[in-house]
């Protein structure tokens, strides 16, 4: 079945890695440039009339259809994920644009179309043609922050059917700008607006995920090393069929002629649920394919913005359907894909061989790519449910030992231990390790139900054109040898040191492995987010501290971008504009320049039975703020944010609807832009403006990851100061600090509860914030304690929170101790940005008895005085190295023989153990010598949670003998 016209498409190439994105987040054009209204004032526009909107109200009850289409992880279910509804329209771009002049005599037409609470909208064309004498198509948000295009004439060189890809938020602006001295207009008839109330497309928001992250993988994570070439070939599809669209996964695929025709498998289920094709050709047209959509790193806290390159439009070659069948799906995209690309055509194994082992690689919950892996036990089965009855023994089934799939992984690719593709999921049921999953047989796919006289019923003749089926097994490839054409390697050993006066940051060379002779690297560098415009070939920077102090708050980070010059170009979709040069994502690395803690506070003192005391002390803390925006400036203005009570919601976890107690506004923070260089972190507080004076009303939110779990979790009540005034921000400090698994996602803000009152209690946000390299939505909406998150989007829509520019009054307080802060403990914010840098390193500390310096020691956290008694007063102050900054490590108490601390065990029950792997038992004794716990082998923590208040002998046993201390529970 022939699809007619369609699109390569090329995102411009993001840059982020720890979080960067240009203006250009995506596009379906690799020609790059910027509407011509840009370089205008907003308020500049001079127009005969008012500015035209056509809105787009949905025709349905978005609630109602995610309530039908709903995903459920514990049925077997198969269908592909419904991620919104397309709403018919008659939209004529020359009939119905509005013509603008500009400041500078520029005419542009320009066309506003609003969908009306959409998630993110997808226009769908009738005919999109652009003439060929020079003009030029932008579409982007009203905030500027995502632009598609630009699109010419090469865009899409004949009329008819095309789509564009989704656009986040409900409004899409399109502006177009005629040749100079032409007045045709190009011929852009929107057939109809699909309303996605749904996760579609990468987003501004960092931990974008809307599946689960308990036990999702993300590609770039340890398990996905060894599969970087076969993620390459990965798309996620997003379909348009009658009124749904939806999205599945699928796969580029090699053939034995090596010709690189841009084959593509996936699920037939995705087609049609029957066992018969629906979806018309002019609706394949508008099939969207995205390449490269993945986080960088292993955390969902990070972005995954704009990396896609994406393609529009199919061939229909093999449908072998779920009703009686294998499940398999093939798809031929109408052009073949740019060099640009720098996608791996996956080789397969069609033979009846069982896989012992491997991975699928897929787009869950229309997700990030995400990686699952299997070891062994897999077994033949036949898909039998409700929905339909597959073939016997057409599906592979097992269960996955690390990560699963979701609703958006259909047609996903399953590799075996050769890494060629065996597989495509048909669909599972239940969660994570104890999730079945289903996977219709390459072998059954390929001639299995073939009939003569139609070539869709079988796949061999497509991908073994050479020797008509008969070919077993195929490698994958990239599309030259040489590997010139894999994707770009980014910056990689970025290091920041103090030397001096001076800053100096290093990084590695980019290996010339797999660049082609002629090829030029050179590396862009930013400070806190701004380009500094110092494009080198060296692999070093260096510069004045009094030059980088500039716009700190108590730290620096440096951000590394490679820049890779092709010389004479890398092949695009239009020959006569070949790529010139790409950049990479930034990499960033901080540097602590601020001021420290000078003193610990000596929480004990306590008389040792053979002379003197021991003295134990804590941590220094050296609190970080980040916030979303950076440091607030005293120039800065604030709104209140506009919440709203909430009668009745449908959500995920509650179809049916129901009215929640309360109401959580949060922030939601890129946990993988924290630098810990491999050490703990943990939330000691947040900071907010709040919108009203009161008591007994506000709670401090913080939630490491989507789990219910109180590790990760808390919701702590807090009272506003009787002496606030609006506009100041109120500091709540947690009383059991959170780990940040940095990993997931991180989330802080307030809890209110859901009553109908006015005014509604809020907290503000901070005007006219933003960020040219780390730029994202902000604010979510959690309930019932985060039983369910809605996005800001979400939150719209759903009228709880009405619509703000900027990024709210939210900070979290981090440092990498563990232990609650108490009012002894230096509670100064000693750095302020949007994310964490290395804390300064502790050397040791300085024992000072009635003024009078004692004694140095290493970092350790006891010592004793033997000249001591518990009536000297003493100091302890804080040495630092200097240098390079690196990540805190836990002290220990003692540095030579075991021992256990704090003295004082604190609210979290923990005591910890030093030099543990010495001791054979630890013993907890009442004064009078009853015995209370009992530990063999202890491990480095003890919980004290089943011991009561009060004082107790501790007697370790191991290989230096006995020792016994005292401490107060």
């Amino acid at each position: 079945m022939k699809c007619n016209k369609n699109l390569l498409t090329k995102a411009l190439l993001s840059t982020t890695l720890i979080a960067s994105s240009t203006l250009f987040a995506a596009a379906q054009i690799s020609f790059g440039g910027e509407p011509a209204s840009f370089s205008q004032p907003t308020n500049s526009l001079r127009s005969a009339g008012v500015s035209k909107v056509i809105e787009v109200r949905p025709d349905f009850n978005p609630d109602d259809v995610k309530g039908l289409q709903a995903w459920d992880a514990q049925q077997v279910r198969v269908k592909p994920l419904v991620i919104g509804r397309a709403i018919a329209t008659d939209i004529n771009f020359a009939r119905d644009a509005e013509r603008i002049t500009l400041d500078d005599g520029t005419v542009v037409y320009r066309l506003t179309i609003d969908a009306k609470n959409a998630k993110a909208n997808i226009l769908y064309y009738d005919d999109f043609f652009i003439p060929q004498d020079g003009g030029e198509l932008f579409i982007y948000t009203p905030d500027r922050k995502t632009v598609l295009g630009k699109y010419t004439y090469e865009t899409h060189p004949k009329h008819g059917a095309f789509a564009t890809e989704p656009l986040p938020g409900t409004t899409a602006i399109l502006e177009y700008k005629p040749a100079l001295n032409s007045e045709e207009m190009p011929s852009i008839l929107i057939s109809s607006v699909g309303h996605i109330f749904a996760k579609a497309a990468p987003t501004e928001d960092p931990g974008e995920d809307q599946g689960s992250d308990d036990c999702s993988v993300n590609i770039n994570c340890k398990e996905g090393a060894e599969w970087q070439d076969q993620k390459a070939g990965v798309v996620q599809m997003i379909m348009y069929s009658g009124r749904d669209v939806s999205i599945c996964s699928g796969d580029l695929l090699n053939n034995t002629n090596e010709d690189f025709t841009p084959y593509i498998i996936s699920a037939a289920h995705c087609e049609s649920l029957t066992n018969r094709r629906k979806t018309s050709e002019s609706d394949l047209d508008q099939w969207i394919f995205t390449f490269h959509y993945e986080k960088m790193g292993c955390s969902s806290g990070s972005f995954a913005l704009g990396r896609g390159k994406t393609m529009v439009g199919c061939d229909l070659m093999a449908f072998l359907p779920i009703q009686g069948q294998s499940d398999g799906l093939l798809l031929k995209l109408d052009q073949m894909i740019p060099d640009s690309y720098r996608v791996y055509y996956n080789g397969w194994d069609r033979s009846d061989a069982i896989p012992n082992s491997g991975v699928g690689i897929h787009h869950p919950a229309g997700d990030a790519k995400k990686l699952s892996v299997y070891n062994g036990d897999v077994t033949l089965n036949t898909w039998h449910t409700s929905d339909a009855f597959g073939g016997p023994n057409a599906h592979f089934f097992f269960h996955f030992t690390k990560g699963e799939t979701e609703g958006g992984s259909s047609g996903s690719s399953l590799w075996n231990e050769d890494k060629l593709v065996v597989g495509t999921l048909t669909g599972g049921g239940g969660r994570c390790q104890s999730g079945t999953n289903f996977y219709g047989r390459l072998n059954y796919h390929w001639d299995k139900y073939k009939k003569d006289g139609d070539a869709t019923t079988q796949m061999a003749s497509f991908l073994d054109p050479k020797t008509n089926g008969q070919a077993t097994k195929l490698r994958g490839r990239w599309k030259d040898e040489a590997g010139t054409l894999r994707p770009l390697p980014i910056v990689s050993g970025v290091k920041v040191t103090r030397e001096g006066n001076n800053i100096k940051v290093t990084w590695d060379a980019i290996p010339r492995t797999h660049l082609a002779d002629g090829w030029k690297v050179k590396y862009n560098i930013s400070r806190n987010g701004r380009d500094l415009d110092k494009r080198t070939e060296a692999t070093e920077f260096i510069e004045p501290v009094t030059e980088a102090e500039k716009d700190n708050h108590g730290s620096i980070t440096y951000g590394i971008q490679a820049r890779y010059e092709y010389g004479t170009g890398i092949a695009t979709e239009n020959p006569d504009r070949p790529e010139r040069y790409a950049v990479t994502d930034w990499v960033e690395q901080g540097i602590y320049i601020g001021e420290k803690s000078q003193t610990v506070p000596v929480i004990g003192v306590s008389k040792e039975t053979s002379g003197g005391v021991r003295i134990s002390w804590n941590q220094p803390y050296n609190l970080q703020e980040v916030t979303l925006f950076g440091a607030p400036k005293e120039t800065s203005e604030y709104e209140e944010i506009v919440l709203n009570y909430k009668g009745s919601i449908r959500t995920h976890n509650h179809r049916n609807g129901y009215t929640p107690t309360e109401i959580t506004f949060a922030s939601k923070f890129p946990t993988a832009s924290f630098d810990a260089n491999g050490s703990a972190l943990y939330v000691h507080g947040i900071r907010v403006i709040p919108t009203q004076k009161l008591s007994g009303v506000y709670k401090a939110y913080v939630h490491s990851s989507k789990m219910m779990n109180s590790q990760y979790y808390v919701n702590q009540p807090f009272d506003v100061p009787s002496n606030w005034a609006p506009g100041q921000w109120v500091t709540v400090l947690l009383q059991k600090p959170i780990a940040i698994d940095l990993e997931k996602v991180l989330f802080a803000g307030v809890t209110i509860p859901n009553k109908n009152v006015t005014p509604f209690p809020s907290i503000s946000f901070v005007k006219y914030t933003s960020d040219a390299i780390r730029e994202y939505i902000d604010g979510n909406i959690a309930l019932e304690n985060g039983e369910d998150i809605l996005s800001y989007s979400n939150a719209v829509s759903s009228r709880i929170v009405s619509k703000y520019s900027g990024y709210a009054a939210i900070s979290i307080l981090v440092s990498n101790v563990k232990k609650p802060m108490t009012s002894a403990d230096d509670q100064r914010i000693y750095v302020t940005g949007k994310n964490i840098v290395p804390f300064p390193k502790v050397k040791g500390f300085t024992i000072k008895r009635n003024g009078t310096e004692i004694a140095n020691v290493e970092a350790v956290r006891e010592y004793v005085d033997k000249d001591g008694s518990e009536n000297d007063t003493y100091t302890v102050e804080v040495k630092y190295e200097d240098g390079a900054y690196t990540s805190n490590e836990e002290i220990t108490t003692d540095a030579t023989e075991p021992t256990v601390y704090p003295t004082t065990v604190g609210i979290d029950g923990l005591l910890h153990v030093s030099g543990s792997d010495a001791l054979t038992s630890l013993a907890i004794y009442t004064m009078d010598g009853k015995l209370v716990k009992m530990v063999r082998q202890p491990a480095s923590t003890i919980s004290m949670e089943d011991v009561a208040a009060g004082n107790y002998i501790v007697v370790l046993d191991g290989t230096n003998g006995r020792k016994t201390q005292r401490i107060i529970r």
